[in-house]
Parts: C-alpha cells; sequence; structure tokens
C-alpha cells in the first residue's frame, strides 16, 4: 500500500490519495486532477537510479575540470584529448568508489593518479594543485546533497518549473508512505517553498516501484516524427518529462531476471487478451529504432496517425504490459482515459485496468470525469473481489482553491455532480 499526502500544490489545497488497488480522482475540469497525478507521478519517481545518477554526475563534472585543465596546459589533437581525459576521470573515479579512500587521504590520492598518468603520457602536470582541490570537492560531496539536488531537479521538470501554489503563497508539501508485504514503513517528505525543493528527514536513496504517466493526449502521435532523425531532437525536448519516460518504457527491451520470466506469462496473458478484444495488431520496432503498428489481421504497417484515438490508449496498455515494464507493486497513472473512447469501449478498458492490479499487482489511479467510466470500475473491481481496494475521490472547491474528498462509502456524489448537465437538459 502506498499513501500519497499533496499540500498546497498548484490548485490543490490537500490531498491524501491511497494506492492499494484501482484509485479514482473525480472531478471537474480545471480542479487539479492532472496536478495530483503529476505529485503520485514525481513522489514515486524522483528516486529512481540516483546511485547511477550520482556516479554520472561526478564522472561529467571531474571530466570536464579536467578537460579545461588540459586544454590550458596541453596542445592537443580533439579525439586523443577527449579519450585521455575521460579514461583520467574515470580512473580516479573508480580509485575513490574501490579503494574507499579515506577523506583526508583523497587529495593526495588525487595528485598522485594525475601526476602519474600526466608521466605515462607526456603531459605538463602544471596547476594540479587547482584541478586537484577542484575534484576533491566533487568527491566529497554527501549523498544527501546529491539525494536533494536529482530529487528537486525531477519535480521541477515533471512541473516545468511550476510547482508552487497558483494563488497566494506558502509552503508546499508532498509526503510518501509505503508499507510493504513484510509490514516495513518507508517514508519521504519534500517541502517546496518559493518554488525551492528541500527533502524533510532522512532522504531515502533505493527504490524498487516504477511510475509510469500515461497522459491525455497520446505518445504515439510523436513516434513518426522521432523517426526522422533531422528532427528527432526538437520533437523530444517538446514532449513532458513523463512522455519521454513512457516513450522509453515502450520501446525498451528488458532483460528479464530469473524470478520475473517465471512471472510474464501473466502480463502476456492480458495483452494478448487486448490484442483479441480490441487492437487487432501490436506495437514494433523498425530499422530506425522507431515505434510502429502492425494491423495482425492486414499484416500491414497502420500509421499512427491513421490509427484511432480511443486504439492507442488499448495499444499503449498492451505494450506496457506485454514488454514488461509494469510489474507488481509498481503505479500506473492515466490522465482522463475516456478521452477519445466510445461508452462501450470505457468499460472494456475498465475491466483491463482492474485485471492489471488484481493479476499483476499494479496499483492503478485514474483521473476521470466520465460516470460510465468511473462506474464501470466500481462493477469490475465487485466483479473481481476487490472492491474494499478501490478508492474514490471527488475534487471539492474550498475557498481558493480544491480539496480531494475521499467518497470511497459515498460515490453517489460522483455521479450527481458528474450527470448534472444531462438531468438539466
Amino acid at each position: 500500500m502506498i499513501n500519497i499526502q499533496i499540500e498546497n500544490i498548484g490548485k490543490v489545497k490537500e490531498a491524501n490519495i491511497i494506492l492499494e488497488g484501482v484509485s479514482v480522482i473525480a472531478g471537474l475540469n480545471g480542479t487539479g486532477k492532472s496536478t495530483i497525478a503529476k505529485s503520485v507521478f514525481a513522489s514515486v519517481n524522483a528516486r529512481r537510479n540516483i546511485l547511477d545518477k550520482t556516479r554520472s554526475d561526478r564522472k561529467l563534472s571531474i571530466d570536464d575540470r579536467i578537460i579545461r585543465w588540459m586544454d590550458q596546459n596541453n596542445n592537443l589533437s580533439g579525439d586523443y584529448y577527449m579519450d585521455i581525459t575521460q579514461e583520467l576521470a574515470t580512473h580516479i573515479l573508480e580509485s575513490f568508489e574501490n579503494e574507499k579512500w579515506n577523506k583526508k587521504d583523497i587529495p593526495k590520492n588525487i595528485e598522485n593518479i594525475i601526476e602519474e598518468y600526466c608521466q605515462n603520457n607526456r603531459l605538463s602536470d602544471q596547476g594540479i594543485e587547482e584541478v586537484s582541490e577542484y575534484i576533491v570537492t566533487v568527491l566529497c560531496r554527501t549523498m544527501d546533497e546529491y539525494v536533494n539536488f536529482f530529487v528537486e531537479q525531477y519535480y521541477q521538470s515533471v512541473f516545468k518549473n511550476q510547482i508552487t501554489p497558483i494563488r497566494g503563497k506558502g509552503q508546499s508539501s508532498v509526503h510518501y508512505y509505503k508499507k510493504t508485504e513484510d509490514e516495513r514503513i518507508i517514508e519521504s517528505s519534500v517541502a517546496i517553498k518559493d518554488n525551492k525543493l528541500n527533502i524533510v528527514g532522512k532522504p531515502l536513496i533505493f527504490q524498487q516501484e516504477n511510475a509510469v504517466y500515461i497522459e491525455t493526449y497520446s505518445v504515439l502521435d510523436f513516434c513518426e516524427e522521432t523517426g526522422r532523425r533531422t528532427r528527432r531532437g526538437s520533437y523530444l525536448n517538446r514532449m513532458t518529462l513523463p512522455a519521454r519516460e513512457l516513450l522509453n518504457s515502450l520501446t525498451e527491451e528488458k532483460v528479464l531476471s530469473y524470478d520475473e520470466q517465471q512471472k510474464v506469462e501473466l502480463n502476456e496473458k492480458i495483452a494478448q487478451d487486448i490484442v483479441e478484444q480490441v487492437t487487432h495488431g501490436y506495437l514494433r520496432k523498425n530499422q530506425n529504432g522507431s515505434l510502429e503498428f502492425l494491423d495482425k489481421e492486414a499484416e500491414e504497417k497502420i500509421e499512427f496517425s491513421n490509427m484511432s484515438a480511443g486504439l492507442k490508449i488499448f495499444t499503449i496498455l498492451q505494450q506496457l504490459i506485454g514488454n514488461y515494464s509494469l510489474k507488481k507493486g509498481d503505479v500506473l497513472v492515466v490522465d482522463e482515459p475516456e478521452v477519445n473512447l466510445h461508452p462501450t469501449w470505457q468499460v472494456v478498458l475498465a475491466e483491463i485496468l482492474v485485471r492489471v492490479y488484481k493479476e499483476l499487482g499494479i496499483y492503478i489511479l485514474v483521473n476521470s470525469h466520465s460516470p460510465y467510466f468511473i462506474r464501470a470500475i466500481e462493477v469490475k473491481m465487485a466483479k473481481y473481489g476487490c472492491a474494499l481496494q478501490g478508492h474514490y475521490y471527488y475534487m471539492e472547491q474550498n475557498d481558493d482553491g480544491f480539496v480531494c474528498k475521499d467518497v470511497s462509502h459515498n460515490t453517489e456524489v460522483i455521479y450527481e455532480t458528474l450527470y448534472r448537465p444531462l438531468n438539466e437538459l
């Protein structure tokens, strides 16, 4: 079970979201549903690959400083120049990690490595003290500093540097709470003030679960453009962070562990059911490494621009499940999936999402303003014997913001609001 508590972000004054099955946030447009979805997504993923990111950042910083130092003291050609700077930076970092240097020995160890390297390659070591001092600073940065830096960077990227309240001032916060199957408690909090984020309490480094966010527009619409290499960079830059990560998940060829391989049949069964019920085709990589859709019956490629908008959400789900991008304990966030779906397909999608939770153990968070879809979630959760793991929320206006109210025991509040325009007609 995962619990995300949100305060004072965007239009949202307060939200307390429980993920232990399928959770639905209902409400009108512009009430903060997507803000909550982004907060949940960021709180789960912000700590992902922190150790790898830290090592890459240290390597990049050291490499960049050595390049500038070498450039000042040596006359080297381009390729050789890049090779030796990267080799030296790697050697310093690996020695630091593998030999477990004491802090007091770091300056001397760095100078010894650089001096020896320069002697062996007939390079000048003039100004070695200055470059060594900078590398010491990089290596002595604490893991807490790096965690805070990367977590803030992730949140700011998700929210496009607009994480503070839309109206008024004050502190914003997101609190992540997880209770594992063996009853362990994992917690992490961030506080944001004046668009500056700080971690509250002890930073968490390791992360097991992953979050995937499917936004209202289809990331598949970018695939035709990203496949054209001359414009690939510009289109990737236009995509949101969740969309870029989703595209990576769709194209990823994951190497499964032994344990994962034993469970993959469950994923394949749901993916195959989607093929037979809805898509009648599948995604594949072309010779350029870009995605394309192959119609199984016609045995021909269908351009994404020629696919129905409603078909794309099923195609994305099919790929994520089939290539094991989603596994037990992960979080799937879907923003208004009913967009472009006929009510009949809304019911089909609701059942697929319930099965994804029930059979694969993946937590689902869905934003919606469709009474058809929300009711279908309720009915299917009961059908699969997991009604108690369903949580339903309604965005209620409160002064100059919105509060996410838990209405799991009174979902009629949702239907009364969403059916009102039809009843008034």
